[in-house]
Parts: C-alpha cells; sequence; structure tokens
C-alpha cells in the first residue's frame, strides 16, 4: 500500500479568481524585513509594514504663533557708535537723540533709547524693550522676516530668534481605526523582502485568509481600502 505524504507539500492557496494580477518591485525602508503575503505600505517612497493603528479623536484648527525676535546690546554704547538695523543706521549721541538716535549709556539706557528709534521705523512688527533687550514681534504671524542687525563695534549688538513661525495647523476630522492602519496602503507582498527590495501585488484578487498580517491588523480593517488600489481579497 502506498500513503500520500501531504506534509511534504502544502499548496500556495493565495491568489483567486481572474481579475489581472500586476506586481512593482520596491525599496524597502531600512532596519524593516517584510513577509510574504503580508500588506505594504508606503513611507516616504519606500515600502514598510502596515502596523494597527487606533482611531484617533478630531483636531481643530491651532492659531498661528507669531515669530519674535530679540535684539541684545552686549556693552554700553559711546557717542558715535552706530548699528544697523534692517538697513537704517543708528547713531548713539551723548544725549538728547531724535530720529535714528540713540543715547549713550550703559546697554540698558542705550537698548531703551534705541527702542524709541526703531519702532519708529519698524511697520511688521511690535518693538518692545526689557533691560539690554528689544524685542521684535511679527503683528501678523508669518509676516515679517528676522530683522538683520549690523553693529558698527564688534560685538556691540547680536540678534537671535525667541520664537519660531508657525503656521495655522489645519484641523482633522477624526478617524477610524480603518482609515488609519489603511493609510499609505499599497499592495501586499508577492515573496518576502530581500536585499532591501520587495515584489508587491498591486493588484489581483487574493485569499484574506492567506494574509500575513501584524497584531490586531485584520483583512477586514484593509479590504475596503485595498478595493480602491484594484485589489480585492475573498
Amino acid at each position: 500500500m502506498f500513503e500520500i505524504n501531504t506534509a511534504t507539500y502544502t499548496p500556495d492557496n493565495f491568489i483567486a479568481g481572474e481579475f489581472p494580477i500586476a506586481k512593482e518591485v520596491l525599496s524597502v525602508a531600512q532596519g524593516v524585513t517584510i513577509e510574504k503575503y503580508a500588506p505594504v505600505k508606503l513611507v516616504n517612497g519606500l515600502a514598510n509594514i502596515v502596523p494597527y493603528v487606533a482611531a484617533s479623536a478630531a483636531r481643530d484648527y491651532a492659531a498661528a504663533i507669531a515669530a519674535v525676535y530679540t535684539l541684545t546690546i552686549a556693552q554700553a554704547q559711546e557717542a558715535g557708535d552706530t548699528i544697523i538695523i534692517n538697513g537704517t543706521t543708528y547713531t548713539c549721541v551723548a544725549s538728547g537723540a531724535t530720529g535714528n538716535q540713540y543715547n549713550a549709556g550703559t546697554a540698558t539706557v542705550a537698548a531703551a533709547s534705541l527702542k524709541t528709534a526703531v519702532e519708529a521705523n519698524e511697520t511688521a512688527f511690535t518693538v518692545a524693550n526689557t533691560g539690554a533687550t528689544i524685542t521684535f514681534t511679527q503683528k501678523v504671524a508669518g509676516t515679517g522676516a528676522m530683522p538683520t542687525v549690523t553693529p558698527g563695534t564688534e560685538g556691540d549688538a547680536s540678534i537671535a530668534s525667541t520664537t519660531e513661525y508657525v503656521p495655522i495647523t489645519d484641523p482633522e476630522p477624526a478617524k477610524t481605526a480603518a482609515e488609519n492602519t489603511a493609510e499609505g496602503l499599497y499592495g501586499i507582498a508577492a515573496e518576502a523582502s530581500s536585499g532591501g527590495k520587495v515584489a508587491v501585488y498591486v493588484t489581483g484578487e487574493f485569499f484574506a485568509a492567506a494574509l500575513n498580517l501584524e497584531e490586531n491588523v485584520t483583512a477586514a480593517l484593509l479590504k475596503p481600502a485595498f478595493r480602491n488600489l484594484g485589489v480585492f481579497l475573498k
């Protein structure tokens, strides 16, 4: 009597139906291993696994944040010193500063006087003074580049960004786990990744039970997104 040894060969029961099958070869993200028949997503143009991502709540608009730049007077100023701010030259005088002039004295005294002169010329910024510093705050977030400062004497003054401009953040609607998990979905690995590459089915009809899924990822989560790609799970 002969016995059929079913343990030596298991049919590869994955492809279903007659829907046209197409494959692409993709580069795999560094450090990532993609198993055969695993769903594949694209992240920054590279193939990656599809992990489970829980549902997310809606997010409202976030207001823009205006940039703030701080000019620091580093040392006492003497008559004849100059500081150029945004192309305007401000000249230090012994006292009685007018127009584009500022008074000599300690760094704190000079900064307070210079603030008054600068404020008359700046249109994009609200100008304020504290101690030896002058702050430039955008009146409209995003409008007004960081002022340029050229001290007449090296080390007299410098400017730095205190608060970076942050644009309005667009709102995000609530998303289901299916939407989050399937984001970036691209296809199904035809073979395990090797040498930084993976062949991916990008169209076709396949048996869902054969998918190699990450923890908590189900075929039901991915099925609608796959259908939009021309990949059909049975």
